[in-house]
């Protein structure tokens, strides 16, 4: 079999990695860990069917939340950064097509992805031996995940091909994969609640949807009248991912090229675009004025607002189904506050606050990332610029790009908490746990933003690449903390009765584990920044005072 020339050279570059084998091991060895720690948690009225059962959905529903993020963290930067180095151009001189260069960039991105899954497939069919779950539900529920890893990587791949900077590319990847997987079963649900006899046939806006297609592989679902339902979601989500490998195969070819003259012509600022990330010319120049005369690193984080329009629009979907959920509080409309679009507006919620963390995580991270490559960042360290003037304006920065949107979502909490008063009848106990959630929402908030600030710029400053930066922030912030309280509340460790406790031991890990990633990329940041700047490992840093830097230095031991 013959392969393209650029597949072929990735695949052979892959295969010599250690990572490659690292990460296939790690995936299996994180799925056995699951899988025997089910085992021995093990509760005495548990029988093999419902252990079996418990343990395939688990893995299967970490496995399709890979999945469906794999495209915002392995082809969303792929081909924009190539375009950024300038050696995407290169490859187009030879006579190598669009399909050439996307399909060798999607194997180098990808492979590792499929390698994980592959790996926890193995693991995943062991509740077959045990008779909880049914050969034909193990096979379904594999080629979703298959279909939902192509749908995140095309997704991804598509946005790079037409994206050149890598903020616009993770945002979009990011408002892509929400609209299709969250966006349009919110808007059906919403509408079924509000107009049940005019939505009830629009099940078409939930076919995009990866999540749907994941539960519609159950016997649950499939059994009983989700046959045609699974198939038609699996096919739609299939269609859209090769659809978007397609259009990046033909699109790649037109858009590697700066297209400055063009832009000109669009506006004379650049365009729409353009003074929508960096304002109008006098906006500029008032602000650059204002920000250089506090600190100068403040107005270099603070120029481009392409996160800030992400989270703004999303914010906007959040307070738009947050009001038509309410709605079922208006007296005499049934169903009431227990309807299912006023359910969707908690998650809404609950979903912007997790975009507005990426979205501080991706600003936090990008400015010494993308400094230390271009080595901007070692020209700034021989001006009079400190260290901690670098920090405090990055900080700062945050505080300004993010502040409002994250003032739009405590008000959206401490509704709610208005809302659970009203509706709750007098009952304290309803009223005390929705105070201890949204009050721990809010707090949490603000911990995780200092934390994710801080640790942010440090990942930014040692990680070679984006996106693992990104990878090396979000999860021991947000991702840690949840795997904690799940495992502990698997293992009865919890008491499941007392609500109020589980949620205010949550909050307390988290502060916990914010506060204490706060202390070490602090320290870090004032201790190692000279060091990770240059390159160097922090044990391995020279004493710059003791060297003379007039002397040749001898390379002979």
């Amino acid at each position: 079999m013959t392969l393209p020339p650029v597949v072929e050279r990735e695949l052979r570059v892959i295969a010599r990695r250690k990572g490659t084998y690292r990460l296939r091991f790690f995936s299996a060895l994180g799925a056995i860990a699951i899988f025997l720690f089910f085992v021995s948690n093990r509760h005495t009225w548990m029988s093999n069917a419902v252990l079996a059962r418990s343990i395939f959905e688990t893995m299967a529903g970490f496995a399709m939340v890979i999945c469906a993020l794999s495209g915002l963290f392995l082809t969303a930067d792929c081909l924009s950064s190539e375009k950024r180095e300038g050696t995407l151009g290169l490859l187009f001189l030879t006579d190598l097509r669009g399909y050439d260069v996307v399909g060798g960039k999607l194997t180098a991105s990808s492979i590792h992805a499929v390698y994980a899954l592959l790996a926890m497939l193995p693991v995943m069919g062991l509740p077959l031996l045990m008779g909880g779950v049914a050969a034909g539900e193990f096979w379904r529920m594999t080629l979703a995940l298959l279909v939902a890893l192509i749908f995140s990587l095309g997704i991804g791949m598509l946005v790079s091909a037409i994206a050149r900077e890598g903020r616009q590319a993770f945002a979009l990847t990011l408002f892509l994969i929400i609209f299709f997987t969250g966006v349009l079963p919110a808007v059906y649900g919403v509408g079924l609640d509000l107009a049940p006899f005019k939505f009830r046939a629009a099940k078409e806006l939930l076919w995009p949807s990866v999540g749907y297609t994941f539960f519609r592989s159950s016997d649950n679902y499939y059994a009983f009248g989700g046959r045609t339902e699974y198939w038609n979601s699996l096919i739609t989500v299939a269609a859209i991912g090769i659809t978007s490998l397609a259009l990046a195969s033909i699109v790649l070819p037109r858009t590697w090229q700066e297209k400055s003259q063009r832009q000109s012509a669009r506006g004379g600022e650049g365009g729409w675009w353009r003074r929508l990330r960096f304002g109008s010319a006098g906006l500029r120049r008032a602000r650059r004025l204002r920000a250089l005369a506090r600190n100068p690193f403040y107005w270099l984080a603070i120029r481009d607002h392409s996160s800030v329009i992400v989270v703004w629009v999303v914010a906007i979907l959040a307070i738009a189904v947050w009001l038509f959920g309410s709605a079922g509080l208006v007296p005499g409309r049934p169903g009431g506050f227990q309807g299912i679009s006023y359910i969707i507006a908690i998650y809404t919620t609950f979903l912007f606050s997790l975009v507005l963390k990426y979205c501080i995580t991706l600003e936090a991270t990008r400015r010494f990332c993308d400094d230390r490559q271009s080595g901007a960042l070692e020209l700034l360290l021989v001006t009079p610029l400190t260290i901690t003037k670098m920090l405090a304006g990055q900080k700062r920065a945050l505080r300004t790009l993010f502040g409002i949107p994250m003032g739009i979502l405590v008000l959206l909490w401490l509704m709610q908490i208005w809302v659970e008063v009203i509706n709750s009848g007098g009952q304290r106990e309803i009223t005390k746990q929705t105070v201890i959630m949204m009050g721990g929402n809010v707090v949490c908030l603000f911990t995780d933003f200092s934390a994710l600030g801080w640790l942010g710029m440090w990942r930014g400053l040692r990680a070679g690449k984006h996106h693992r930066a990104i990878l090396g922030t979000l999860i021991p912030i947000i991702v840690m903390p949840w795997l904690a309280f799940i495992f502990l509340g698997i293992s009865g460790m919890l008491d499941g009765k007392k609500s109020d406790t589980m949620v205010g031991l949550w909050f307390c890990l988290g502060v916990i584990n914010d506060f204490v990633w706060i202390q070490r990329a602090r320290f870090s940041l004032r201790r190692e920044f000279r060091a990770a700047a240059a390159g160097i490992a922090p044990k391995s840093e020279p004493n710059f005072e003791m060297i003379d830097m007039r002397a040749p230095q001898s390379s002979e031991p």
